[in-house]
């Protein structure tokens, strides 16, 4: 698939004007605002991954996806094995922040190796790339872990009770 990146920076600028001047800024190293930093920090708890890759991320929009397949492969290496190291002290909210940030990766890595750009902060491109880009049984596995990363994911924002954590657990065994 041919990339066109002029209307991938064209679509951030339309749907995330808020993200294009973040983007802006890191190509321009200026300092970034209260707005931009904040922004940076929702986008951060959306996809699960830290701030400073968020960064790295939107600075590098313009980048062609086949480009950056490495980068997100070593990311999903990177917060899976944090959600494991996490699951092995009970942290159960850093979990299922981790295993969304891997899962997030993991998405990112198999659209940048098919050159296909996706925006991993919206949930609906994530889903839509899913149904619509792959087929069979790697369709089937993409849903469940979306599935069941999401619910971990949620847990993560609401908040995981004691009450939660025969829920956690499944969702976990799913995913893991």
């Amino acid at each position: 698939m041919n990339i066109n990146i002029k209307d991938q920076i064209n679509i951030v600028n339309t749907e995330w004007p808020e993200v294009y001047a973040i983007h802006i800024n890191l190509k321009t190293n200026k300092e970034l605002n209260e707005n931009n930093l904040a922004w940076i920090k929702e986008i951060a708890k959306a996809t699960g991954w830290e701030e400073k890759e968020v960064m790295e991320e939107i600075k590098n929009l313009d980048a062609k996806p086949k480009q950056r397949t490495e980068h997100h492969k070593a990311l999903f290496d990177k917060y899976l094995r944090e959600a494991i190291n996490e699951f092995d002290k009970g942290n159960y909210e850093q979990i299922s922040e981790k295993i969304w940030g891997s899962f997030t990766s993991l998405v990112k890595y198999h659209v940048a190796k098919n050159e296909i750009p996706i925006f991993h902060w919206d949930h609906r491109k994530i889903r839509n790339y899913i149904n619509n880009n792959l087929s069979g049984n790697l369709c089937d596995l993409f849903k469940d872990l979306y599935d069941n990363a999401y619910q971990l994911h949620i847990l993560f924002y609401e908040g995981i009770k004691d009450e939660d954590l025969a829920s956690f657990k499944i969702y976990w065994n799913r995913t893991y």
